[in-house]
């Protein structure tokens, strides 16, 4: 301030002299210059400080000395650009960054300029050829980056931009709606707080009219909004679902709806109620002989159509009949049945097919999903060997049936694995190693099986069937998979006894092969026993009785029996045969029935497989 101190007293000695020289002159204002800048020198002497100041149509800031500031400066809050000259910058871009008409630059605003009006963010920069949101409303700016009005075809679709740039959305723009995104469309649906409304292309709506859009009808009311529920239309009474379609065809509660969507007043809910076949003697088929109940009475349940079978039967369909027209229905609930394989194989031994499991019916070739429904020539043998309508469904009244696929289960790709067969020794020493192997059927099916032992310290057993046998006893070898299981009983002894090499069958306590033994008849027991050589090598025996009467093939009446001293015990599945031979327990009793001649036949398998079979003749008096 020194030097500036000095200059005011010179401007005031000039002020003086100027004064002495002539009364009328005034110094004029000036810019002045020291070693710390300039500043600007009034008539009076004084300067600005702190201020802006405007000086020849330009507006200068000075600081708290009274110099004038130059480049970027804040000021009051804002920041402003002053040239070198010092003075202050507007409506003009400075190093990226744009200042307003008052010089201010702020970090975003609205810019007018003579070409309009354009968006300034805080780093200077603007959108072009894009929407921007700006204050909870959208604008669209175009390719110079100024902002569009009126309508505007942007990416396909036509909007409209207010006098302000504002889009418009939900409202009509002259006879055009534009929606919530502010597009029109040339047709679309609108939603309101009165209803849903249908838009044309060019503005209009129906009312008190139907109208079909997109292959659905449609009703709209007088004043265009979309009806539902139940409406009385030219009377006539339709149904419209609440997105306000019509229904056809159809059930809405009791009343039904044809295909024009009228109301047929004459038509009615079926009121089913369940037919209870039991009670009924004629609801039943023979799947070997096609005898029904009718004609079946309990004394030729073995004996019918001169052949010895025993009846296989199948239940008539179970149906549902409706209390007011006695209209009948009957579902059939389709079930796949999975083909079964020929042991170790891909050889299919029966076809895979799909059946009713509540009538018995089958798909027509027993393979695919076409079924038989109907049939009116009563009972025909269908697929493999099955019988593909075990109920005739009347032929002069199909019009009063009502038949229903009430579902499908769809059959897997390729069948589950079926089975697992075991082969190895069940006789062992300790010290004996080895493997089981596994025969999978069907052969193909692949799935991880599980080894386990029930005694491993006498016989252990890998994760692939290596075996170990460690000491004497027994032990269970068990593989199992997701869908099947296999299990090997073994008995490891200090010798190998796994063979049977003398064997006899008693009745009675009597054993001649060759010549009857004679039995007392009327339900007197006799014991069934067997001495084998060594006892412990039986594994199974299998006893049939085969007797005058019977059919060659016995196989319906044939039983496995586990004998009470065999290694594996277990309990006899009874099988009772009237006014013939009956094994009861396990302890092999049999008990005689009337006069007559029969062949008792036990079949010993030893512990490695090998088979017996030992016969006795016996006479029933």
């Amino acid at each position: 301030m020194r030097n500036k101190g000095a200059g005011l007293l010179t401007a005031a000695f000039l002020f003086i002299s100027s004064v002495v020289v002539s009364n009328t002159e005034v110094q004029a204002a000036q810019w002045n210059i020291d070693s710390h800048g300039w500043w600007y020198c009034h008539t009076d002497g004084s300067y600005t400080t702190n201020a802006w100041e405007y000086i020849n149509g330009k507006w200068y800031y000075f600081d708290r000395n009274g110099y004038m500031v130059t480049g970027w400066q804040e000021i009051g809050g804002k920041w402003y650009y002053l040239y070198s000259d010092g003075s202050m910058a507007s409506n003009t871009w400075i190093e990226g960054y744009y200042v307003g008409e008052d010089g201010s630059w702020r970090t975003a605003q609205w810019i007018d300029t003579a070409h309009g009006w354009w968006y300034c963010h805080a780093d200077g920069s603007y959108t072009t050829s894009a929407w921007e949101y700006i204050n909870g409303k959208w604008y669209y700016f175009d390719r110079n980056g100024y902002m569009v009005t009126g309508w505007q075809e942007i990416g396909g679709k036509w909007y409209y931009l207010y006098d302000d740039g504002t889009m418009a959305s939900n409202t009509w723009i002259e006879d055009y709606y534009v929606g919530e995104d502010g597009s029109w469309r040339t047709a679309q649906w609108i939603d309101t707080a009165h209803g849903w409304w249908y838009c044309h292309a060019d503005g209009s709506y129906t009312t008190s009219n139907w109208e079909s859009i997109n292959g659905y009808w449609y009703y709209f009311d007088g004043n265009g909004y979309m009806m539902t529920g139940w409406q009385e239309i030219d009377g006539s009474w339709y149904y419209l679902y609440d997105d306000g379609t019509m229904a056809s065809n159809t059930w809405i509660g009791d009343c039904y709806v044809g295909k024009d969507g009228r109301w047929v007043s004459d038509r009615h809910v079926h009121k089913w109620k369940w037919v209870d076949w039991e009670k009924r003697k004629d609801g039943h088929a023979c799947n070997g002989c096609s005898q029904d109940l009718s004609d079946w009475e309990w004394n030729d349940r073995y004996d019918c159509c001169g052949a010895f079978h025993t009846h296989v039967w199948i239940l008539k369909p179970a149906y549902y009949i409706c209390e007011s027209c006695e209209m009948k229905k009957h579902e059939h609930d389709w079930r796949y049945e999975e083909p079964v394989y020929n042991t170790g194989t891909d050889e299919i031994y029966r076809d895979g097919y799909w059946k009713c499991w509540r009538c018995g019916n089958q798909s027509r070739d027993g393979k695919t999903m076409e079924p038989v429904s109907i049939s009116d020539k009563g009972f025909k043998r269908g697929a493999i060997d099955r019988w593909t309508t075990p109920y005739d469904f009347p032929a002069d009244g199909l019009e009063n049936w009502v038949l229903v696929d009430a579902s499908w289960e769809k059959p897997e790709n390729s069948p589950p694995l079926q089975r697992i067969d075991m082969k190895g020794d069940r006789s062992l020493s300790p010290g004996d190693t080895g493997k089981y192997e596994l025969i999978f059927t069907p052969a193909s099916a692949a799935e991880s099986v599980t080894w386990t032992s029930s005694n491993p310290s006498v016989l252990s057993v890998d994760n692939v069937g290596n075996y170990t046998a460690h000491a004497t006893g027994t032990a269970k070898i068990t593989a199992e998979s997701v869908s099947a299981r296999e299990e090997l009983f073994v008995r490891v002894t200090s010798s190998n006894i796994g063979f049977v090499k003398e064997a006899t069958l008693l009745v009675d306590g009597k054993s001649t092969p060759d010549v009857e033994i004679t039995l007392d008849g009327n339900g007197k027991q006799y014991d069934v026993t067997l001495q084998t050589n060594p006892a412990e090598a039986v594994y199974e025996v299998e006893y049939m009785i085969e007797d005058e009467v019977c059919a060659p093939d016995y196989s319906w009446y044939k039983r496995s029996v586990w004998l009470s001293k065999s290694f594996l015990l277990g309990t006899i599945s009874t099988w009772s045969w009237e006014n013939r031979l009956t094994f009861t327990n396990p302890k092999s009793e049999i008990t005689t029935g009337k006069p007559g001649t029969a062949t008792i036949v036990a079949i010993i398998t030893d512990i490695n497989g090998n088979k017996t079979e030992l016969r006795q003749p016996v006479r029933i008096k």
